[in-house]
């Protein structure tokens, strides 16, 4: 039997490997999107250049460890920091130069492929915590769900926050989930139990050291499992104070010490330039209150924004449709395991959904335990038909109904992470419009822009559009003499007829991140303007360039029309108005 066992256990993991193999594919494929080249100093995802910036000013030969930036916790920059000079020891990063253009680009490099082997790391994570709560086909259902997830593959490509601060909450939830499972079994010593919930409360501390947003729904993640543990609800009245005193002592606080240790591990500065972190720290609670700009406005109550928009645009529709039955059967069953992954989901979905600002990364911590409890629906569904007392034939037909849905909904799930990677491996839509500009509108032109440069502005001609600029006057940008000698003289206009034609634009370029919102907010200017460009071409006056690229394959469109703001960094839409003559 232990043989057997063995066997199933190799069997697994040579799955899993299989699996992690497919994530990392899936999130190597196309990491070189939008990397700052010799037109844009910055990559076209606008975080990175703040990560890349805070990373440059570390040097732990020097114990300069202070990352000047608290809006977020220290961990990724650490990470990204100790990566970036392992590479540049074992001489895969050229130059050393930390002033030259190629270095900085090489940094990116570093710190995505970095975020790639954490998000597909996730698989493993995620395999693990299914099998300790629900076996074993769960298990590999869940890994391969999180392996093709959309708005994970994604998102691993970009040196950002989010995908490895889900990382760390999973590690949290496998370590609170095993200390659940072995108080359970009821075969384990109470120092292993603990020894678990403690290491739960370390990488905790990692997970809010990458990003603070996840401390109350962990605390209350460990508060359920310690309730749990010391079976508080099948005590009677007058012992269950005791009960909750030994939970609140011996596992709860115990593992918010470790909480504490970790954090401040990899977030030393929140003591040592305390002044700066509570700066960072009340910003953010600041930006979340107030929201960001026009972007959320008018989307009403942020819980139905994010399941309406960011979380079908995230899963898919198939996969939301399933992961909304997973929770529900969770509901249903209610077992320890169950209660502990939705008290994550829910206490984190609940205070996210209160803020003003919607992105649609903000939900990553909840998606691996969603894949978990998807996958433990199905499973449980499937498991219940086969032990039915009904007809074999009966059962035959519903295994195959089952079995073929969820198929559908894992094969949908994977074309849309394809036709996500594909449009990161092909030209972005902002450097095929700059190099339509170049080849068709004479050098020395005025072009109208909506907006002053920023990520989403066309380069066609070196910018230097980003944060912080005056820290960067010494980089050597651009590196290429054709780059220093495209000249256009660009001037941001906004959407002003009147200004467009007073400063005698050749051309007017406008991109979905400027007039989307406002379009959707029925902005009576930015309207007007786009109708007013819409009639000069349908009048012959000018005509359009459009560079646009959906998430397609197989000539197959996925995902929502609307796609939120930050799944649409890798894709926004390109309108360039060529005017004949000035109107």
């Amino acid at each position: 039997m232990s043989e057997l066992m063995e066997a199933k256990d190799r069997y697994q993991i040579l799955i899993v490997v299989l699996i992690f193999a497919i994530a990392l594919s899936l999130r190597l494929l196309g990491i070189g999107w939008g990397l700052p080249n010799d037109w844009h100093f910055f990559s076209y995802h606008p975080d990175e250049a703040t990560i890349a910036l805070c990373v440059s000013l570390l040097d732990i030969f020097s114990l300069r460890m202070n990352p000047h930036h608290f809006n977020y916790g220290s961990l990724f920059f650490y990470l990204v920091y100790f990566a970036l000079l392992f590479a540049v020891g074992s001489g895969l990063v050229k130059s050393q130069n930390i002033l030259s253009l190629s270095f900085w680009r090489d940094m990116h490099i570093v710190g995505r492929t970095l975020n790639a082997f954490i998000g597909a790391s996730t698989v493993f994570v995620v395999w693990r915590t299914a099998y300790i709560a629900y076996g074993g086909h769960c298990a590999l259902l869940s890994a391969l769900l999180i392996a093709v997830l959309p708005i994970h593959v994604q998102h691993s490509h970009f040196m950002t926050i989010d995908v490895s601060f889900a990382f760390w909450a999973m590690v949290a939830l496998l370590y609170s989930l095993r200390a659940l499972m072995l108080s359970q079994s009821g075969c384990s010593e109470r120092r292993q139990t603990i020894g678990s919930f403690m290491l739960s409360g370390f990488f905790g501390g990692l997970s809010v050291g990458t990003k603070y947003g996840v401390f109350l729904p962990l605390c209350a993640t460990w508060l359920v499992a310690s309730l749990y543990i010391v079976g508080a609800g099948d005590q009677p009245a007058r012992q269950l104070k005791m009960a909750m005193r030994i939970a609140v002592f011996n596992f709860f606080l115990p593992a918010l010490a470790m909480c504490l240790f970790g954090f401040l591990l990899v977030c030393p500065y929140s003591i040592l330039a305390w002044n700066e972190f509570i700066q960072g720290v009340l910003y953010e609670m600041r930006h979340m209150r107030m929201g960001h700009g026009e972007l959320f406005l008018d989307t009403g109550s942020g819980h139905l924004y994010h399941i309406r928009v960011n979380l079908n645009a995230s899963l898919g529709l198939p996969l939301l449709i399933t992961s909304a039955f997973g929770i529900v059967w969770a509901f249903i069953k209610r077992r320890p395991q169950d209660v502990l992954l939705l008290t994550f989901i829910l206490v984190y979905f609940g205070i996210v959904g209160c803020f003003k600002v919607r992105f649609a990364r903000y939900l990553m911590p909840i998606i691996p335990p969603l894949c978990i409890l998807t996958a433990n629906g199905v499973c449980d569904v499937f498991t219940a038909v086969m032990r039915a007392n009904v007809s074999r034939s009966f059962k035959r037909i519903v295994r195959c109904i089952i079995t073929v849905a969820f198929l559908f909904v894992l094969a949908y799930t994977a074309l849309y992470s394809c036709a996500i990677v594909r449009v990161m491996i092909l030209p972005d839509t902002r450097d095929l419009a700059a190099s339509w500009v170049r080849k068709n509108i004479p050098h020395g032109s005025t072009i109208a822009v909506a907006g002053n440069p920023w990520f989403y502005t066309v380069p066609v001609k070196p910018i230097m559009a980003g944060p912080y600029k005056r820290y960067l006057v010494g980089y050597r940008f651009p590196e290429s003499k054709d780059a220093k000698q495209v000249k256009y003289d660009i001037r941001a206009t906004w959407f002003n007829i009147e200004a467009i034609k007073r400063v005698g634009a050749t051309a007017f370029i406008a991109t979905s991140f400027e007039y989307r919102e406002f379009l959707r907010l029925k902005d009576k200017r930015v309207s007007q303007t786009m109708k007013h460009l819409e009639k000069l071409c349908n009048g012959g006056i000018a005509f359009e360039k459009r560079f646009e690229r959906p998430f397609e394959f197989l000539g197959i469109k996925f995902g929502p029309t609307y796609i939120p703001h930050d799944m649409m960094y890798a894709n926004p839409t390109v309108r360039i108005f060529v005017f004949k003559e000035r109107d």
